[in-house]
Protein backbone atom coordinates (compact mmCIF):
# COMPACT_ATOMS: atom_id res chain seq x y z
CA UNK A 1 0.00 0.00 0.00
CA UNK A 2 1.55 3.25 -0.82
CA UNK A 3 2.13 5.88 1.71
CA UNK A 4 1.16 9.40 1.27
CA UNK A 5 1.48 12.92 1.41
CA UNK A 6 -1.35 14.54 1.89
CA UNK A 7 -1.09 18.31 0.66
CA UNK A 8 -3.76 21.54 0.82
CA UNK A 9 -1.85 24.16 -0.44
CA UNK A 10 1.97 25.78 0.99
CA UNK A 11 4.46 23.89 2.81
CA UNK A 12 4.35 23.70 6.17
CA UNK A 13 4.58 20.66 8.33
CA UNK A 14 1.69 21.41 11.29
CA UNK A 15 2.72 18.55 13.67
CA UNK A 16 -0.19 16.31 13.51
CA UNK A 17 1.29 14.67 16.62
CA UNK A 18 3.65 16.78 19.01
CA UNK A 19 6.54 15.17 20.14
CA UNK A 20 5.61 17.04 24.17
CA UNK A 21 2.98 19.09 25.51
CA UNK A 22 3.20 22.86 26.08
CA UNK A 23 1.93 23.85 29.71
CA UNK A 24 -1.72 24.84 29.57
CA UNK A 25 -0.82 28.25 30.32
CA UNK A 26 1.39 28.74 27.39
CA UNK A 27 -0.82 27.14 24.47
CA UNK A 28 -4.34 27.71 23.88
CA UNK A 29 -5.23 24.17 22.84
CA UNK A 30 -4.89 20.91 25.29
CA UNK A 31 -4.23 17.85 23.18
CA UNK A 32 -4.35 13.93 24.11
CA UNK A 33 -2.09 11.69 22.39
CA UNK A 34 -4.10 8.65 21.14
CA UNK A 35 -1.88 7.32 18.73
CA UNK A 36 1.76 8.17 18.12
CA UNK A 37 4.13 7.74 15.55
CA UNK A 38 8.06 7.24 15.70
CA UNK A 39 9.48 11.06 14.88
CA UNK A 40 12.82 12.87 14.84
CA UNK A 41 13.68 15.83 16.75
CA UNK A 42 11.93 19.31 16.04
CA UNK A 43 14.27 21.27 13.17
CA UNK A 44 14.01 25.04 13.25
CA UNK A 45 13.80 26.56 9.63
CA UNK A 46 14.36 29.83 11.01
CA UNK A 47 14.54 32.93 8.48
CA UNK A 48 13.84 30.55 5.63
CA UNK A 49 10.87 29.80 3.93
CA UNK A 50 12.04 25.92 3.56
CA UNK A 51 9.03 24.50 5.44
CA UNK A 52 8.47 22.26 2.59
CA UNK A 53 11.92 20.46 2.95
CA UNK A 54 11.69 20.32 7.15
CA UNK A 55 8.55 18.87 6.48
CA UNK A 56 9.70 15.96 4.18
CA UNK A 57 12.94 15.57 5.65
CA UNK A 58 11.37 14.84 8.74
CA UNK A 59 8.68 12.81 7.59
CA UNK A 60 11.47 10.70 5.82
CA UNK A 61 13.20 10.41 8.87
CA UNK A 62 10.25 8.96 10.48
CA UNK A 63 9.93 6.28 7.71
CA UNK A 64 13.26 4.77 8.89
CA UNK A 65 12.36 4.56 12.03
CA UNK A 66 9.07 2.77 11.13
CA UNK A 67 11.21 0.37 9.18
CA UNK A 68 13.62 0.02 11.84
CA UNK A 69 16.40 1.18 10.86
CA UNK A 70 18.72 3.57 13.39
CA UNK A 71 18.02 7.69 13.41
CA UNK A 72 19.18 9.60 11.15
CA UNK A 73 19.50 13.59 10.66
CA UNK A 74 19.09 14.82 7.29
CA UNK A 75 20.82 17.43 5.58
CA UNK A 76 17.50 20.19 4.67
CA UNK A 77 20.41 22.56 3.49
CA UNK A 78 21.59 19.60 0.99
CA UNK A 79 17.97 19.91 -0.94
CA UNK A 80 17.47 23.53 -0.62
CA UNK A 81 20.75 24.19 -2.56
CA UNK A 82 20.20 21.58 -5.28
CA UNK A 83 16.58 22.72 -5.51
CA UNK A 84 17.90 26.17 -6.17
CA UNK A 85 20.20 24.81 -8.96
CA UNK A 86 16.67 23.21 -10.91
CA UNK A 87 14.60 26.39 -10.66
CA UNK A 88 17.22 28.92 -11.94
CA UNK A 89 17.41 26.29 -14.94
CA UNK A 90 13.76 26.57 -15.27
CA UNK A 91 13.67 29.94 -14.55
CA UNK A 92 16.24 30.52 -17.19
CA UNK A 93 14.59 28.40 -19.92
CA UNK A 94 11.33 29.89 -19.63
CA UNK A 95 12.22 33.51 -19.88
CA UNK A 96 11.27 34.34 -16.36
CA UNK A 97 7.67 33.29 -16.86
CA UNK A 98 7.64 30.97 -13.62
CA UNK A 99 8.39 31.06 -9.94
CA UNK A 100 11.42 32.06 -8.01
CA UNK A 101 11.21 31.73 -4.19
CA UNK A 102 12.48 29.83 -1.46
CA UNK A 103 8.98 27.92 -1.28
CA UNK A 104 8.13 24.71 -2.92
CA UNK A 105 6.31 21.78 -2.58
CA UNK A 106 6.89 18.25 -0.85
CA UNK A 107 6.91 16.49 -4.24
CA UNK A 108 10.30 18.43 -5.29
CA UNK A 109 11.92 17.64 -2.67
CA UNK A 110 10.85 13.58 -4.06
CA UNK A 111 12.20 14.54 -7.14
CA UNK A 112 15.45 16.35 -6.27
CA UNK A 113 16.52 13.20 -3.84
CA UNK A 114 16.38 11.22 -7.06
CA UNK A 115 18.77 13.10 -9.16
CA UNK A 116 20.78 14.47 -6.27
CA UNK A 117 20.69 12.04 -3.64
CA UNK A 118 20.80 12.66 0.32
CA UNK A 119 23.35 13.53 2.79
CA UNK A 120 23.47 13.65 6.60
CA UNK A 121 23.44 16.51 8.63
CA UNK A 122 26.64 16.06 9.87
CA UNK A 123 28.18 16.18 6.47
CA UNK A 124 26.55 19.09 5.23
CA UNK A 125 24.93 22.28 7.15
CA UNK A 126 24.62 24.89 4.76
CA UNK A 127 25.15 27.26 6.54
CA UNK A 128 28.44 29.66 6.62
CA UNK A 129 31.28 30.14 9.64
CA UNK A 130 29.73 31.61 12.41
CA UNK A 131 25.85 30.82 11.92
CA UNK A 132 23.95 27.70 12.79
CA UNK A 133 20.37 28.67 11.58
CA UNK A 134 19.45 29.62 7.82
CA UNK A 135 18.77 33.14 6.96
CA UNK A 136 17.79 33.18 3.43
CA UNK A 137 16.51 36.52 2.80
CA UNK A 138 19.59 37.97 0.87
CA UNK A 139 20.92 35.16 -0.63
CA UNK A 140 17.57 34.85 -2.28
CA UNK A 141 17.56 38.64 -3.41
CA UNK A 142 21.21 37.87 -5.15
CA UNK A 143 20.22 34.65 -6.67
CA UNK A 144 16.56 35.98 -8.19
CA UNK A 145 19.14 39.11 -9.43
CA UNK A 146 21.56 36.60 -11.58
CA UNK A 147 18.64 34.78 -13.55
CA UNK A 148 17.16 37.84 -13.68
CA UNK A 149 20.04 39.77 -15.59
CA UNK A 150 20.50 36.20 -17.57
CA UNK A 151 17.36 36.33 -19.21
CA UNK A 152 17.56 40.01 -20.39
CA UNK A 153 20.77 38.57 -22.37
CA UNK A 154 22.59 41.23 -22.48
CA UNK A 155 25.34 39.63 -25.20
CA UNK A 156 22.55 38.31 -27.43
CA UNK A 157 22.82 34.86 -26.52
CA UNK A 158 23.49 32.90 -23.35
CA UNK A 159 26.64 32.02 -22.08
CA UNK A 160 28.29 28.83 -20.44
CA UNK A 161 29.61 30.29 -17.31
CA UNK A 162 25.29 31.82 -16.21
CA UNK A 163 25.20 28.43 -14.13
CA UNK A 164 28.63 28.22 -12.76
CA UNK A 165 28.41 31.39 -11.69
CA UNK A 166 25.10 31.06 -9.85
CA UNK A 167 26.26 28.01 -8.28
CA UNK A 168 29.09 30.13 -7.07
CA UNK A 169 27.14 32.38 -5.63
CA UNK A 170 25.19 29.80 -3.83
CA UNK A 171 28.53 27.91 -2.83
CA UNK A 172 29.16 31.57 -1.26
CA UNK A 173 26.31 31.51 0.44
CA UNK A 174 25.36 27.81 1.69
CA UNK A 175 29.35 26.28 0.98
CA UNK A 176 30.00 23.40 -1.64
CA UNK A 177 28.42 19.72 -0.74
CA UNK A 178 30.35 17.18 -0.13
CA UNK A 179 30.93 14.65 -3.20
CA UNK A 180 31.90 12.25 -0.51
CA UNK A 181 31.51 11.53 2.73
CA UNK A 182 31.96 8.80 5.67
CA UNK A 183 29.08 7.38 8.36
CA UNK A 184 30.00 5.24 10.80
CA UNK A 185 33.76 4.18 9.36
CA UNK A 186 32.04 4.10 5.77
CA UNK A 187 32.49 6.03 2.71
CA UNK A 188 29.28 7.69 0.61
CA UNK A 189 28.53 9.28 -2.06
CA UNK A 190 25.13 11.49 -2.19
CA UNK A 191 23.59 8.81 -4.53
CA UNK A 192 25.38 5.47 -2.35
CA UNK A 193 24.06 7.25 0.88
CA UNK A 194 20.00 7.48 -0.35
CA UNK A 195 20.45 4.14 -1.69
CA UNK A 196 21.75 2.81 1.87
CA UNK A 197 18.56 3.84 3.51
CA UNK A 198 16.02 1.33 1.62
CA UNK A 199 13.48 3.98 0.92
CA UNK A 200 11.45 3.73 -2.03
CA UNK A 201 10.56 7.24 -3.54
CA UNK A 202 7.84 5.15 -6.03
CA UNK A 203 5.98 4.35 -2.90
CA UNK A 204 4.62 7.71 -1.92
CA UNK A 205 2.14 10.07 -3.44
CA UNK A 206 0.77 13.68 -2.82
CA UNK A 207 -2.83 13.75 -2.06
CA UNK A 208 -5.05 16.99 -1.71
CA UNK A 209 -8.58 18.13 -1.95
CA UNK A 210 -9.86 21.09 -4.20
CA UNK A 211 -13.70 21.36 -5.48
CA UNK A 212 -12.46 23.52 -9.12
CA UNK A 213 -10.47 20.03 -10.08
CA UNK A 214 -12.55 16.67 -10.68
CA UNK A 215 -11.81 14.06 -7.88
CA UNK A 216 -9.78 10.89 -8.22
CA UNK A 217 -7.78 12.57 -10.80
CA UNK A 218 -4.37 13.95 -10.98
CA UNK A 219 -4.08 17.46 -11.33
CA UNK A 220 -1.35 20.37 -11.25
CA UNK A 221 -1.61 22.87 -8.10
CA UNK A 222 -2.32 26.20 -9.88
CA UNK A 223 -0.09 27.85 -6.72
CA UNK A 224 3.42 29.55 -7.19
CA UNK A 225 5.19 27.06 -4.91
CA UNK A 226 4.43 24.47 -7.22
CA UNK A 227 7.34 25.87 -9.53
CA UNK A 228 7.86 22.60 -11.38
CA UNK A 229 3.98 21.52 -12.12
CA UNK A 230 3.70 18.72 -9.61
CA UNK A 231 0.47 16.33 -9.93
CA UNK A 232 -2.07 15.82 -6.74
CA UNK A 233 -4.30 13.07 -6.66
CA UNK A 234 -7.67 14.44 -5.73
CA UNK A 235 -10.29 13.03 -3.26
CA UNK A 236 -12.97 14.76 -1.93
CA UNK A 237 -11.95 16.35 2.30
CA UNK A 238 -13.66 13.34 4.40
CA UNK A 239 -11.78 10.94 2.39
CA UNK A 240 -8.64 12.74 3.04
CA UNK A 241 -9.10 13.03 6.53
CA UNK A 242 -10.17 9.15 7.03
CA UNK A 243 -6.77 8.23 4.43
CA UNK A 244 -4.65 10.75 6.90
CA UNK A 245 -6.54 9.07 10.13
CA UNK A 246 -5.91 5.37 8.67
CA UNK A 247 -2.22 5.96 7.94
CA UNK A 248 -1.88 7.43 11.48
CA UNK A 249 -3.56 4.66 12.71
CA UNK A 250 -1.41 2.01 11.15
CA UNK A 251 1.93 3.57 12.36
CA UNK A 252 2.93 6.00 9.34
CA UNK A 253 3.27 9.39 9.65
CA UNK A 254 2.74 11.80 6.83
CA UNK A 255 3.54 15.39 5.63
CA UNK A 256 0.56 17.63 6.22
CA UNK A 257 0.53 20.80 4.57
CA UNK A 258 -1.65 23.71 4.16
CA UNK A 259 -1.96 27.42 3.76
CA UNK A 260 -0.75 29.54 6.88
CA UNK A 261 -1.52 32.87 5.05
CA UNK A 262 -5.30 32.84 5.05
CA UNK A 263 -6.55 34.85 7.81
CA UNK A 264 -9.07 31.78 9.37
CA UNK A 265 -5.55 29.70 9.71
CA UNK A 266 -5.75 30.27 13.59
CA UNK A 267 -9.90 30.86 13.73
Amino acid sequence: MKKLFATLYCLLFLGLLMAQELPAELNGYQFKTVKKANVTPVENQYKSGTCWVFSANSFFESELLRMGKAPVNLSEMYIVRAGYIERAINYVRRQGAAAFGQGAETHDVLNIVRKYGLVPYSAYTGFPEGQDKPVHGEMEAVLKAIVDAVIKNPNGKLSDQWLSAYEAALDAYMGKPPAKFTVDGKQYTPQTYFQSLGINLDDYVALSSYTHHPFYKLFILEVSDNWSNGLFYNVPVDELEQIADNAVEKGYSLVWATDVSEKTFSA
